[in-house]
């Protein structure tokens, strides 16, 4: 990450830490998949807001509309289990 550091000076870009719970959960940015929680990247800066999504089987998915400053973006999500009497399961 050091080599991003210059951007994260001129507020072109963020680190952004992703932690959930349950762990696990697939991490993707603008529908391209980086990894999975806990995950720590640089999610640089675009003309657009950038689209986090957080998937995790059973759960609702989370969504975030970020724009990287150079500021952290530290995330703590806690999934809502999907009510399985509502999906006809």
């Amino acid at each position: 990450m050091r080599r991003y550091a210059p951007l994260i000076a001129e507020k072109k870009a963020s680190i952004c830490t992703v932690t959930t719970t349950p762990p696990g959960a697939t991490v993707s940015l603008d529908g391209k998949r980086l990894g999975e929680s806990p995950l720590v990247f640089v999610m640089l800066r675009k003309d657009q807001a950038r689209q986090l999504t957080l998937s995790l089987p059973g759960y609702h998915n989370v969504e975030y509309q970020l724009f990287p400053d150079g500021n952290p973006v530290p995330l703590t999500v806690r999934f809502a289990a999907k009510d399985d009497h509502a999906s006809g399961q």
